[in-house]
């Protein structure tokens, strides 16, 4: 009687994300069959969602029900807003149980921060598969079921499709349009700002034409950035106008503008080099044979340093490009592979503008 009732009363909220659905299906059947719990007993994604109703109203009631949490982590998974909402409610609740287990090739060293700390079960082995149906059954008091060889078999091959090495991935920033991000030029110029460059700027362009089109505004900026803090350095490193081979593919990409447009940075620069020297401040001024990309690292090449990195595309350049944001301290390995590669270049590929 103990035991029946005990089944009666499990609650159990699913956590997957909507590509995991084949997976998190397998999971449902199992545990139904095992425990012969009701299928409404177990809410997971679109099955046990109502029309005419919020949708995050009966997700927040079914946490709030739920006496188990069982959270799938996989690599579509680790970065949903709403997996970690989820895990999160399970994680932080005395009352409710959290199960946590890891699927196509997400190793322990990628969970997210509600998650780490939990003991993990892979399910791309059986034993994973007979780990977790052991701890439900302990966990309500009842004997371990027998398990259906052929189900156990369906889970760990669809959770062994494994997604690559995701020991090498990180979580980035990414921002719409330069124009409007959080990391733009201004931000790293403004005194006090959370994104203000305290040491050192280095950007790497082809020919920056969308800040030398501004040149006071930006020029009052930069000195009085390089002014307001001991032992500062502003870097820039341009294409070279005189290297007219390589500037050709640049000029079909950008179109006639191009080779006018970094005449125009490269005078300017010049322009600001001797001024700095007059105010004994230190402003670096190079140019060199390829750009691919732009590129700007603020305080390089410090553990709070990061980078932004804006891609060259066919049809978008300016402002509206958008652009991604690696810190050194998260994104070690990609910032270290950028910022080597670009020291280099610097030292040993470049000539003074």
């Amino acid at each position: 009687m103990n035991k029946k009732k005990n089944l009666d009363k499990i609650q159990i909220f699913i956590s997957h994300a909507t590509g995991d659905h084949p997976l998190a299906r397998e999971l449902v059947e199992l545990l139904c069959e095992c425990f012969r719990i009701p299928s409404e007993k177990i809410f997971y994604d679109q099955y046990s969602l109502l029309p005419g109703k919020k949708l995050d109203d009966q997700i927040k009631a079914a946490l709030a029900q739920a006496e188990m949490v069982i959270v799938l982590m996989t690599p579509r998974s680790v970065f949903s807003p709403w997996v970690l909402f989820e895990m999160g409610r399970g994680h932080f609740s005395v009352r409710k149980r959290l199960v946590v287990l890891l699927a196509n090739g997400l190793p322990h060293e990628r969970l997210p921060a509600p998650a780490f700390p939990w003991f993990a079960v892979s399910l791309e082995a059986p034993e994973g598969v007979e780990m977790l149906v052991r701890a439900i059954a302990q966990d309500r008091g009842v004997k371990m079921p027998k398990l259906d060889e052929k189900r156990v078999s369906t889970i760990t091959a669809l959770a062994l499709g494994s997604l690559g090495d995701w020991m090498s991935v990180n979580a980035a920033l990414v921002a719409d349009e330069a124009a409007t991000s959080p990391f733009g030029f201004e931000n790293i110029l403004t005194r006090n700002s959370p994104y203000e460059a305290k040491k050192s700027i280095v950007l790497v362009s082809q020919t920056f034409y969308t800040f030398t089109s501004q040149q006071e505004r930006f020029k009052e900026k930069v000195f009085k950035w390089l002014e307001n803090g001991e032992s500062r350095t502003f870097s820039i490193l341009l294409m070279d106008i005189k290297a007219k081979n390589c500037l050709v593919g640049w000029k079909k990409l950008f179109r006639e503008p191009f080779e006018r447009h970094l005449q125009h940075s490269t005078d300017v620069f010049r322009e600001w080099r001797e001024l700095a020297q007059s105010r004994n401040l230190s402003f670096k001024f190079k140019v060199t044979d390829i750009v691919p990309s732009t590129l700007l690292f603020v305080d390089p090449p410090s553990a709070s340093g990061y980078l932004i990195l804006t891609p060259i595309t066919f049809h978008i350049h300016g402002p509206k490009r958008p652009h991604f944001i690696l810190r050194a301290s998260t994104n070690r390995a990609v910032y270290s592979y950028y910022w080597s590669a670009c020291d280099e270049q610097l030292s040993n590929h470049s000539r003074d503008g």
